[in-house]
């Protein structure tokens, strides 16, 4: 993978990853009636139950960067990050509750599918 094309994917998935987040975020605060302030919406990203779905994608991230920075450091055992994480949203498995969650988000989000079409566009292009 060039340098551009890592560097349009990873704004594309952290344009998706703050949509979902926002969105969780949103409905934690309707559920509570708390408005979070940004520590709060940190530590319930990082520990919270209700965010818990977000953190495959969140982890994948963190690993495609990784892998990217360290190519010869990539786990042997597992497929590439990148494969991972076309099967985690090319198309969402809704038996998954990542998939669940998140087809239900690209139903009432436009946003969040607009940064889906630019991910998964992204994701294809390095086939």
């Amino acid at each position: 993978m060039t340098n551009d094309s890592q560097r349009n994917l990873r704004h594309a998935l952290l344009s998706l990853h703050g949509q979902l987040l926002s969105a969780q975020v949103v409905e934690m605060e309707k559920a509570t009636g708390h408005t979070m302030n940004p520590n709060e919406q940190l530590a319930a990203a990082l520990g919270d139950p209700r965010f818990a779905w977000l953190r495959s994608l969140s982890g994948l991230m963190a690993t495609i960067d990784a892998e990217a920075a360290n190519p010869d450091k990539t786990d042997p055992t597992q497929p590439p990050a990148l494969e991972r994480l076309q099967a985690l949203l090319n198309p969402p498995d809704p038996k998954t509750e990542f998939g669940k969650r998140y087809l239900r988000e690209l139903q009432v989000n436009p946003s969040a599918v607009l940064a889906h079409r630019d991910a998964t566009a992204l994701l294809d292009s390095l086939d």
